[in-house]
């Protein structure tokens, strides 16, 4: 996901990212000595809807990453002199593996026109203030729209592998059909999770679709799901008009603002 509210030092060094109320351009000095250049290797190139790919990368030098679940990596297009940003949609407890979530859009032909499984990419991370929190065992929310799937995948893969107790109800808005992905893993991860529930809706329903879930602005569907949500946090990613709808309502329904995290793009 392109991390649009991030801004950068001339050595590519994250010094500011949204999170809750403001933007705060702050620099990070434990992330600058955190973040690497990773060379790595295209491992496979799934198609998830007809415009969204997801591209899996293991890194070969040095073989391992960390990073927090929600944070981004930086993809250099070769012999362009150029990076996107996007967000990891694997989990950390996979640190020799990176799986970004892309779709077409421009700035992204690259990755699909031009990169093959088996070329070599260098990747720098990680970066972001976007990111779990781990302090409390609150429940979560989590809204994804686009490809804004990729952290909140990150975030949930990771609780269910530590086993985690936190209940998580998840929510991903596409406009028709053919926009939504990864149902059939997050019904996986409901039954494996005894609190989590996963509801995808779409926008723009039409006859014959063969849709039978959720039907509706994704903060319409989230308001007929949710009531009190004040001991709550929330995590977010996908356009800023999601954005921006969605914090409103999570803030009426009582969760602090301060705990309301997203990224937009």
């Amino acid at each position: 996901m392109d991390d649009k509210y991030a801004s950068y030092n001339g050595c590519g060094v994250l010094i500011g990212s949204c999170a809750g109320e403001y933007c705060n351009l702050t620099y990070n000095t434990e992330e600058y000595f955190l973040v690497k250049e990773f060379q790595t290797t295209v491992e496979s190139i799934t198609p998830l809807t007809h415009d969204t790919r997801m591209f899996r990368f293991r890194l070969t030098d040095p073989p391992e990453i960390k990073f927090k679940p929600g944070q981004f990596v930086q993809f250099r297009i070769p012999r362009a002199g150029e990076e996107r940003a996007y967000s990891i949609a694997s989990s950390p407890n996979n640190p020799n593996i990176v799986e970004l979530i892309v779709r077409l859009v421009p700035g992204a032909t690259y990755m699909f026109n031009k990169l093959k499984v088996n070329d070599n990419i260098f990747l720098t991370g990680s970066y972001g203030e976007f990111y779990l929190r781990e302090e409390t065992e609150d429940p979560l929310v989590c809204v994804g729209g686009g490809s804004g799937s990729a952290p909140i995948r990150s975030i949930v893969s990771y609780l269910r592998e530590k086993n985690s107790a936190r209940k998580i109800i998840s929510f991903y808005g596409g406009r028709t059909p053919r926009d939504i992905y990864f149902t059939e893993e997050y019904n996986q991860l409901s039954e494996e999770m005894k609190d989590s529930t996963h509801i995808p809706a779409i926008s723009e329903p039409a006859d014959g679709d063969g849709w039978t879930g959720e039907k509706g602005l994704i903060t319409e569907v989230m308001e007929s799901h949710l009531t009190d949500a004040s001991n709550h946090e929330a995590y977010m990613c996908g356009p800023p008009i999601m954005i921006k709808f969605a914090r409103l309502l999570l803030e009426k329904l009582g969760i602090d603002p301060d705990r309301i995290y997203y990224d937009e793009f």
